[in-house]
């Protein structure tokens, strides 16, 4: 009895414990949330990237970084000043000798990283966000857009990029014919496979949890890198959150292989749109409908954001860059910190066979 009598104090003592040490969801943010990022703050971007470099002194700037490939990646930190009154989604930069540090965003200090050096200050924090930028997207551009969505979705983590040769040739054709741009674009995409696919081996290899954020064409680089490591590499759950934004990648294609990109994280997220004038474009040119005008797959939360961007007669709205605006950027808040899609502020359930989420207004 007396033995008894002891398992049931100890039994409620356990109970207790656990009751008091519960702690409630606001508590658990303010935890997690070290820099509130709530003033102008200087962001550090991890820099992979396979663009060519200029004769010049090394700078993260578009004079120095080329948009033609590289056999090999460059490695560095890029310094961003980010503004405190940015408004969200808007990349605003002066050309005044000394810019308002609070209005504007600047591209600063320039420091390379030898080696594998780059992936040190992954391997501390044991987790990275690793964003994959879109077609015709200058060097500078996705710097700023990268440190730009750390900030805004407060994002305690480092951030990397990996920035590929995207954007106009260097020729004054290049930059007018919008069709040639595109092709050639293609084609440096699918020289960039190999070069992600490593980045994205080397981070699972230290036990890093990548979250992977891509856009536009820059699926036509990661999907294809996922690919190469499940399949080739037999690798599996390398990733933590996935998520897709407005993914110009042919539809067909894509749900033959969503078992293996399944198979590669812990959960994947597309956010597509059918009124997306950019991918509607990129059907023409490729003759296929695209992920990103949404399709419905088993396993993927396909999470349709059109109605809170309907352009007037192909007109306004968001559009392509819909990504980095103020609506899907709350969602991915909520995405990263691992809340389930029909739990997170703003989504519903879809009727439609095409999407199982809608972003309402």
């Amino acid at each position: 009895m007396k033995r008894l009598f002891l398992i049931v104090c100890v039994l409620l003592t356990a109970l207790l414990s656990t009751a008091c040490a519960q702690k409630t969801v606001g508590q658990l943010i303010n935890e997690r949330i070290v820099d509130p990022m709530a003033s102008t703050r200087t962001i550090d971007v991890h820099l992979l990237t396979n663009r060519a470099t200029t004769s010049r002194i090394a700078a993260c700037s578009g004079d120095y970084f080329r948009n033609l490939p590289a056999d090999r990646l460059h490695t560095a930190v890029c310094k961003v000043s980010v503004p405190a009154k940015h408004t969200i989604g808007a990349l605003d930069v002066s050309e005044d000798r000394n810019p308002d540090r609070e209005s504007y965003f600047l591209v600063g200090g320039y420091e390379h990283r030898a080696g594998d050096s780059i992936y040190d200050a992954a391997s501390a924090a044991k987790e990275v966000m690793l964003f994959v930028h879109g077609f015709n997207v200058p060097f500078e551009e996705a710097v700023l857009r990268a440190a730009q969505m750390k900030y805004d979705v407060k994002y305690q983590k480092p951030v990397f990029l990996f920035t590929w040769p995207a954007g106009s040739g260097e020729g004054l054709l290049d930059g007018i014919l919008m069709n040639r741009t595109y092709l050639e674009n293609q084609k440096h995409a699918r020289e960039s496979i190999g070069h992600l696919a490593s980045v994205i081996k080397e981070l699972k290899r230290r036990g890093v949890k990548v979250n992977l954020v891509v856009h536009s064409m820059g699926h036509q680089i990661a999907i294809p890198a996922i690919l190469k490591l499940t399949r080739e590499e037999k690798m599996s759950e390398f990733l933590n959150e996935v998520i897709f934004n407005a993914p110009d990648y042919p539809s067909g294609e894509f749900a033959v292989e969503a078992a293996d990109v399944i198979r590669s994280a812990r959960r994947v997220t597309v956010y597509c749109s059918p009124g997306d004038n950019a991918l509607v474009a990129s059907q023409k040119v490729n003759g296929n409908y695209r992920l990103g005008m949404c399709l419905r797959i088993d396993g993927i939360d396909m999470i349709n954001v059109n109605e809170i961007d309907a352009p007037v007669l192909g007109i306004g709205g968001l559009g392509h860059g819909y990504y980095s605006g103020r609506a899907i950027l709350v969602d991915l808040y909520q995405t990263l910190d691992g809340v389930d899609a029909e739990k997170r502020l703003f989504i519903r359930q879809s009727t439609s066979r095409m999407e199982n989420y809608v972003l309402r207004q």
